[in-house]
Order: C-alpha cells, then structure tokens, then sequence
C-alpha cells in the first residue's frame, strides 16, 4: 500500500530533473533546425509560439525547474537565432523586447499549466491508491467480530495509507495504541489529552512535539465507540475525510460486533429456555412417575394397614423400594453421563453374557408393565467385555421405553446377535417413530416430542453409555414397528 504524502518539488540534478532538462535542451535543438530554413518567411511571434513545445516538454519530464532551465534555453535560442540581427543576442528594437517578454511569459504560464496538471494528477492517482486501501480495509473489517482486532486493523491500516506517524483508539477504557515512537512518549502525552477529567476527551487539529495531531469520532446514529486519534509530521487536509471514511467504517464493524455478541446471548438464552422447559417436561415424566408409585403404594399403606393381607403390604412395600431405586439409578446415570463428558468416569470392563442381563432385564420390566409381552430371540449366549452397570442401563431404558409406548398387549422383542466385532442388541416394539424431525432428535438431551412419541432421559443416557463403550445406536422404523440397534464392540 503506497502512503498518502505530498512529495516534494524535483530538483534540476534529481534523475528526473536532469532528463527533463535534456528533453527540452533536445528539443529546442529539433525545433530550431526546423524552423530555421523559414525565419525569412514567417513572423517573429510565430517562432515563439513553436519554442514554447519544448518547454512544455522539459517541465512535463523534469518539473518547473527543468521548464525554467528550458525557458531560458529557448528565450537565448529566440534571440539568437530568429531575431535580426541574427547570430547575436542583440534584441534591437523595442518590438523585439516585446516578442521576448511574451515568449517568457507564455513560457512560465505553459510551466505553471503543466506542473498544475501533474499535481492534479498525482493527487488524483494518491486518492485514488486511498480510496483503494480504505475499500480493502472495509472488506476486512465487515468480516471480522473481534472489536479489538477491528481496532487494530483500522489503525494498521490508517497507518500504511496515510503515513501516519502513530495513532490511538480510545474508548474510556480500552486503549489500543500503534506508534513508530520507539519510547511511547508522545503516545502518553496524546492519551493524557484524551482522559482528560476521566471521561472521553475533546482533541482539536494542533501541533505538538513536532508532529501533526488529528482526530476523529468513531460514532454510528445508535452509539458512540470513542475517538481516534492519528499523527504524523505532515497531515494534508484532503486526508482528513478519508480518514473519517475509516473512522465510521470502523463504527459500524464495531456496531455490527456488538449487534452480533447481543443476538449471540439472545439465542443462547432462548437455547436455555427451551432446556429449562425441556428440562420441566422431562423431570415430571421420569422422576415424577415412580414418584407417585411412592406416593400411592405408601397412601395404601397408611389407609389400609389395618385390613391389608401379608402379601399385598409386601407387595406395596417392594413396589415402594423398586421405584425409589429407579430414581437413585436415574440419577446415578445423569452423574455418570456427567463424568463420561468431563472424561472422568472409569469403565469397569468384564465379560458377560449379554442374554443374562437383558432376562434379568425383562423381569423387572414386566413386574412393572404386565401390559407387553417381552420375547427374547437371537443365540443363546452373547458374550462381550463391557461395564455391565451401564450396558444394564442401556437393555433397562430400551425396553422401558419399547414397553412404554406399545399398544396394550402389544408384543417387544429383543434380539442377540454377535460378530467377530460386535455385539448387537435390538429392540423391536410395535409403537409408532415419531415425524421424521423428531425423531432425528429423539437422542437429544431433555428433548420432548410435540407429536407425542418417544422423548426423556432414557434416550440420552443410551446414547451416552453406548457411545463410552465406541458403540453405536441407530433407530428405524419399518411396517409399523420401531427397531432399536445398539452395536456393542465385543472387546475394549
């Protein structure tokens, strides 16, 4: 990126000077050999007006001292050559001194006009290199979030465009600075300024320290960011909207940051509110239901005791304790799905036979729902090395859940089979798959299905286990069952 500076005037021993002055040198030469076979034909004024081509060409190459050079080459070469007497530097008569006065003059206007075109053009081709740069950094600034490195880019880039000597982002509070000042002390001074009585200060264009201090306001309609402030040995005024162009380019990054992190922590509260409904729906559904099995076994109890037979006050009793049991597992599971996240939760890994714990399985399940017949099919031994608490948890909440929403005297079966790599466990009910948008969810945390179908904790805490053990667990539905398939790996 070429920065933004006026340079100075050329100088007649510069390079450019110097071919400046050969070109015109060159080409008053060219023009004199051409004119001088018709000096006797054509008028004074003439000879003039074809002279002031090279000079135009020496200040278009060199700069205006190279035009000045070539002036008064062409004034000498005027007199000498085209102005009776000729071969002398005689002007004569007082029309001659007149001739010569209007060469010089239109000499120096043709120097000015043309220095005139090459500043314009320089400063066009400068703001143009600006506009260019401040274009490159809006691109980057529209794609960046991070205030601080907006703020950084910004001066960066203020820096490279406009050869700035140093500048300062200032909020009130956060302060970013970039400075060529190896010491940082007129970067003190500047912030000095800007604290002021502790609030955001009010910089005025002035000079200090040698340099140029400029400052602009980095505000949107909607808020104010602070003010930035920038220096340099040489601050031209045409920079100064540029530099305001940047300066509300970096406002509305910085707005746009804002905006974004606002509706960030909008979602995210919205996220938890959803949770925390979820979270509700699911509580009074898997706790709530054996809590009052509690409730109903223990009121018939305290109602009853009197007139109840042995058999049916065991009955209440062991129906107490199993659900109470249900709850501390269901608890216990939330904790270990807990410490499998955190990575702390240590699996106890042995072989079982897999068909042993799904019967045992299966007779806690119909003690609680004698609605479903549970039928148990595949070979008659299913080896694997697993941690049968959580594999246990894993048969219990899928039969739980296979039982739970079939018809009534519906059938569940469960299915064993075994690989040279996995163990595989399916569960077939005859319920209904939710919409296919729930039930790519099914497996989410404290997700409840609007259309009714399967939804708690149970799915979850299957996922979890069976992902502890680098398992897999799939869910499909076909000719009006649901079929649920984990694949364990047979060895760890």
């Amino acid at each position: 990126m070429i920065a933004y500076s006026s340079k100075g005037q050329r100088a007649l021993l510069s390079k450019d000077g110097l071919a400046g002055l050969v070109v015109g040198l060159a080409a008053i030469f060219v023009v004199t050999e051409i004119l001088l076979p018709f000096r006797d034909h054509a008028s004074l004024a003439t000879f003039a007006l074809v002279l002031t081509v090279p000079v135009a060409a020496g200040v278009a190459v060199g700069g205006p001292l190279a035009g000045a050079a070539s002036t008064v080459a062409g004034f000498l070469t005027y007199d000498f050559y085209f102005i009776p007497p000729y071969g002398t530097l005689e002007v004569g008569a007082a029309s001659n001194w007149v001739a010569l006065g209007v060469f010089a003059l239109v000499g120096a206007i043709i120097s000015a006009v043309v220095l005139r075109f090459q500043h314009e053009r320089a400063r066009a081709l400068r703001t143009a290199e600006v506009l260019k740069g401040v274009a490159a950094a809006s691109a980057q600034l529209i794609a960046d979030d991070d205030a601080v490195a907006l703020k950084r880019l910004a001066l960066t880039t203020a820096k490279e465009i406009f050869g700035l000597g140093g500048g300062i982002i200032y909020d009130g509070d956060a302060t970013l600075i970039d400075s060529t000042d190896p010491n940082g002390n007129f970067a003190q001074v500047i912030l000095g300024q800007l604290r002021g009585d502790g609030r955001i200060g009010s910089i005025g264009p002035h000079e200090a320290g040698g340099f140029q201090v400029r400052s602009v306001r980095l505000a949107t309609v909607n808020r104010e960011f602070g003010v930035m402030v920038v220096w340099a040995r040489n601050v031209a005024d045409e920079q100064l909207p540029a530099l305001q162009i940047l300066a509300d380019q970096l406002a509305s990054a910085l707005e746009r940051a804002t905006l974004r992190e606002a509706q960030i922590r909008i979602n995210t509260l919205e996220e938890v509110d959803r949770w925390r409904v979820s979270l509700l729906r699911t509580v009074s559904h898997d706790l709530l239901t054996p809590l009052a099995g509690i409730k109903t076994a223990v009121t018939a109890l305290q109602e009853g005791l009197p007139a109840l037979e042995g058999r049916d006050r065991s009955t209440l009793l062991a129906t107490t304790v199993e659900q109470a049991d249900r709850i501390i597992q269901l608890v216990t599971d939330l904790l270990n799905v807990n410490r499998i996240e955190a990575g702390a939760l240590k699996l106890r890994y042995r072989e079982i036979d897999l068909r042993r714990v799904v019967s045992e399985v299966v007779a806690a399940i119909d003690f609680v729902s004698i609605d479903a017949e549970v039928e148990i099919t595949g070979e008659p031994q299913v080896l694997a090395v697993v941690d049968e608490g959580l594999i246990r948890e894993v048969i219990w909440n899928l039969l739980e859940n296979a039982v739970r929403h079939s018809p009534v005297g519906g059938k569940v079966e469960v299915g064993l089979s075994r690989s040279s790599e996995f163990a595989v466990i399916s569960v077939s009910d005859q319920g209904v798959l939710p919409a296919a948008g729930d039930s790519s969810r099914m497996f989410d945390w404290f997700h409840h299905s609007e259309s009714g179908g399967r939804s708690g904790l149970g799915l979850a805490i299957v996922e979890a286990f069976v992902g502890a053990h680098k398992g897999s667990v799939e869910v499909e539905a076909d000719f009006g069952s649901t079929v649920f398939r984990v694949a364990l790996p047979v060895a760890p």
